[in-house]
């Protein structure tokens, strides 16, 4: 008889072992669901278009990297082409830019800026731009505040200068910006911002110290109702919070980005001044049009950072005086 039962026991088991397997998958499910769900909405009832974003990777035409297909998504998912009008500064020639492709295969509209090429034919306007006179900028070329498609990359102070487009009450549907991807996610800092009236003598210099992190982006979007869908090493996608739940859509987790590993780009950058964005102050002064990009700026403390290089992996860490 024992024998016999041997064969019994060892089935229960197994019948016991997918039973909890089964409960655990449910449960991990479950827990995997509130990463995009609405509070207001189960998640059965919502489109998972926006999740999908993240997975569209290579798909490249004219963008730096993979940032044509990311954004052509991004755009199905959120209505289509809309009015068809882009703005985008940062742009050099205008050959390698986001939003080439929307003009060239979809008859888009819009105006480049670079400070060192023009080109009216795009057009390319030659101008250089600050948070001091970037919404004057946009005013000057009759940038419609319910634009489509934003794109920034100003290679230094990215951070003060989407502040001050937001403040100024533009509301893109998308938003791209170009970001510090060195600091992975584990730091919420920018540079320090340019002294006034001597912004052109202070600028990128090839190195590892420019722009913010991904985390104080995502923190200074989302005092203006944004929420980021895509990320690559360079580039950060961002989308209306608001647009997407009227559409139904489920809304990535902002813990998912942008990514547990630093990367390594461009030359060290050791011993510099970041600022340190506490969120606890960027929600109190991000939206207060009294405050100019100055004051905004310096209501942050400074951090001293160094860093190590391993590979393909940049970490930074607080630069403690020496005792």
């Amino acid at each position: 008889m024992a024998v016999r039962a041997r064969p019994v026991r060892k089935y229960a088991q197994v019948l016991a072992t997918a039973f909890f397997a089964l409960v655990f998958w449910d449960l991990y499910c479950i827990l995997s669901r509130t990463n995009f769900v609405h509070q207001n909405h189960p998640y059965e009832d919502l489109n998972d278009c926006l999740i999908r974003v993240a997975n569209v990777r290579g798909v490249k035409i004219y963008s730096q990297n993979d940032e044509d297909g990311a954004l052509l998504q991004t755009l199905r998912c959120m209505g289509g082409h809309g009015t068809k009008e882009y703005f985008e500064f940062g742009s050099e020639s205008g050959s390698e830019v986001n939003t080439r492709v929307l003009r060239d295969f979809y008859g888009w509209h819009g105006h480049l800026l670079d400070g060192f090429h023009e080109n009216l034919e795009i057009p390319l306007h030659k101008e250089f731009f600050t948070p001091s006179n970037i919404v004057s900028l946009l005013q000057k070329y009759n940038v419609n505040k319910n634009l489509d498609v934003l794109s920034v990359d100003a290679d230094y102070d990215d951070f003060y200068i989407t502040r001050e487009i937001l403040l100024a009450g533009y509301r893109p549907r998308v938003l791209i910006n170009e970001y510090n991807t060195n600091f992975g996610a584990d730091w919420t800092v920018s540079v320090v911002e340019k002294p006034i009236d001597k912004e052109k003598d202070v600028f990128w210099k090839g190195g590892c110290y420019f722009g913010a992190s991904a985390l104080a982006f995502i923190e200074l979007v989302k005092v203006f109702g944004y929420t980021p869908v895509f990320p690559n090493h360079v580039n950060f996608i961002f989308i209306q919070t608001n647009h997407a739940r009227d559409r139904r859509l489920m809304i990535p987790s902002v813990d998912s980005f942008p990514g547990l590993t630093p990367t390594l780009l461009h030359s060290p950058c050791q011993n510099r001044i970041w600022k340190n964005i506490d969120p606890n102050i960027l929600q109190t002064y991000a939206a207060d049009s009294t405050i100019s990009h100055s004051q905004f700026a310096q209501s942050f403390g400074e951090i001293n950072l160094t860093h190590r290089d391993s590979g393909e992996w940049r970490i930074f860490q607080r630069n403690l005086p020496s005792s």
